[in-house]
């Protein structure tokens, strides 16, 4: 948020999720808090109305299950905010039902964040990769198919034959190119 120079707006419920790391014995809270302090993070309590179609997507019957309460709440809050609002979500499940029911709602991937120029130039490029290659391993982290050249240059060969979320199995067929 910091390098993309615009504030993120995240809600409550999803915060919630999000703060417990998924690494055990780390905590990000502070890191959190910081950017919270500095503007760049706002957390957001859903209104009536984003409040409905959270309480919607966790029953939902458009899909198994419902959804999970970090995504829902980060869908409802997306839809409450306007068109120009954008989620980031990597659960295909939350991705699918925010293309079937707001088809023209814009949503990334968190790698298409981690992609981009802005923090790819200010990001020591090791520091990237391992940081990417942690998000694969513990916080489930989904690559699209047009990402799976830019994390696989990034983490190489032999991390991402350790990462199920690329679709890799083996070291030999990562470097045989197979994704």
């Amino acid at each position: 948020m910091r390098v993309l120079g615009r504030t993120a707006y995240m809600a409550e419920r999803t915060y919630e999720e999000i703060k417990r790391h998924p690494l055990k014995g780390r905590d990000h809270l502070t890191e959190m808090q910081d950017l919270r302090k500095d503007g760049l993070l706002q957390i957001e309590t859903l209104d009536s109305s984003a409040t409905q179609i959270f309480y919607d997507l966790i029953a939902s019957g458009d899909i198994s299950g419902g959804l999970d309460d970090g995504e829902a709440a980060a869908i409802a809050l997306a839809t409450s905010m306007g068109d120009d609002a954008v989620s980031v979500l990597d659960d295909r499940k939350a991705r699918s039902l925010l293309t079937r029911r707001w088809p023209a709602r814009r949503a990334l991937y968190t790698v298409d964040l981690l992609s981009e120029d802005a923090i790819a130039r200010s990001i020591e490029r090791a520091t990237l990769a391992q940081a990417v290659h942690s998000a694969l391993i513990s916080a489930r982290m989904r690559v699209p198919h047009h990402q799976r050249d830019w994390v696989l240059a990034l983490i190489g060969p032999e991390r991402a034959s350790g990462c199920s979320s690329l679709g890799m199995r083996t070291a030999s067929s990562a470097e045989a190119g197979v994704l």
